[in-house]
């Protein structure tokens, strides 16, 4: 997976001002090359679970949604024998724009303040062979402050399937997939 994201990276950087080797390392530049790159290359998210995602943020970017107005069970593939639900993941990352420091030799954040924020939210277990309306995982900036539209925010959905076991869940190692959903 390194080598894949790393390729990706690549990819962006050279669509980026400045010269050769000193380039801008910015996910705005060419957002496509990350949007649908699958964490596990051997199962992509769409093999585990095709439904329709909408993601917004409000004007302050401080707070993130990812919403699925219905999740059918129709829309589940390669689900494990046993498995009496699943749970989904949201994964946001913050990424400033990185620019070349000749003083230092180094690439530096332009807003090193909001670079790497971030968190995870998931969703309850939810049963599997039943219809579930409105699922929505939700992100909040840990301060009132909001992220500059330069920064770029990558958004990461993900399921993994569970057993339930009297009150508790354990997770199925396999099959779990994650994949980037959007970058805003």
């Amino acid at each position: 997976m390194p080598s894949r994201l790393t390729g990706c990276c690549r990819k962006i950087i050279q669509k980026g001002s400045g010269a050769f080797g000193e380039r801008e390392a910015n996910l705005f530049n060419s957002p496509s090359e990350l949007i649908g790159f699958q964490l596990n290359k051997d199962l992509e998210f769409h093999q585990l679970y095709n439904s329709k995602t909408k993601v917004t943020t409000n004007t302050h970017r401080n707070e993130i949604s990812v919403q699925i107005p219905e999740s059918i069970a129709n829309e589940h593939y390669k689900i494990p024998k046993k498995a009496t639900h699943y749970q989904l993941t949201a994964a946001i990352s913050c990424v400033s724009k990185l620019q070349w420091q000749p003083q230092i030799q180094a690439y530096q954040p332009t807003h090193p303040e909001h670079h790497t924020l971030g968190g995870i939210i998931e969703s309850q277990p939810l049963a599997l062979n039943t219809t579930h309306h409105n699922i929505s995982l939700e992100w909040q900036k840990p301060t009132a402050k909001g992220i500059p539209t330069v920064v770029a925010m990558t958004v990461w959905l993900g399921i993994a399937y569970l057993k339930q076991q009297n009150d508790s869940f354990q997770t199925f190692k396999t099959p779990q997939a994650m994949q980037c959903i959007a970058i805003i």
